[in-house]
């Protein structure tokens, strides 16, 4: 009777913990050049419906925002999800200026998404989020290749930059300016 009760106990705890894992939801995203004009062809992010059931993604042009201007092109944009608050984040570098909007995917925004926030003289590349919506940016040093690589905090809750600290690349050179940074579930930047 013990040992049916302990087996019980523990195929209800292994029960409850694969029942209460958090579903997810994803929503493909592309920069790139427009495609033409008219309807949802007017910038340059596609955004996408992505079926589990069918492995297949359909396009999605009738909720969407329209990001107010300046916009975003398929240059100097980076766009990164924050799953503290669920906002995707775009970003767009018009001469020395950081342009932010954010936008809750799967919701339908009426008239243009205004500009969330933006920094003069502060260029925002290469943004990435942690599990407590903090933002990271890339910056390459140097004025020519091999480039340095230093991080930096971005905190969009109080509108402050963290210092830049240098990345020790081990010996490893960067020729071009360009990449992405990952900082996966468990807190690690790729």
């Amino acid at each position: 009777m013990k040992q049916l009760v302990c087996t019980s106990a523990i195929l209800i705890l292994l029960l409850s913990t694969v029942y209460s894992q958090n579903a997810t939801s994803t929503i493909p995203i592309s920069i790139g050049l427009p495609c033409g004009s008219g309807p949802g062809i007017k910038d340059s992010i596609m955004y996408f419906n992505y079926n589990r059931a069918t492995a297949s993604i359909t396009r999605n042009s009738s909720c969407r925002p329209d990001l107010a201007a300046p916009g975003v092109y398929s240059y100097n944009t980076s766009v990164s999800f924050n799953p503290a608050d669920g906002y995707l984040y775009f970003v767009n570098i018009s001469g020395t200026t950081s342009y932010i909007w954010r936008w809750l995917p799967n919701t339908c925004p009426v008239g243009p998404l205004p500009v969330y926030k933006s920094y003069p003289n502060q260029v925002i590349v290469g943004l990435d989020f942690d599990a407590t919506g903090m933002g990271y940016q890339v910056i390459f040093t140097g004025s020519s290749a091999p480039y340095g690589l230093a991080l930096q905090k971005v905190d969009f809750t109080t509108g402050t930059f963290g210092p830049i600290v240098d990345i020790d690349l081990q010996g490893k050179q960067i020729n071009t300016q360009n990449g992405d940074l990952v900082i996966t579930t468990g807190g690690q930047l790729l």
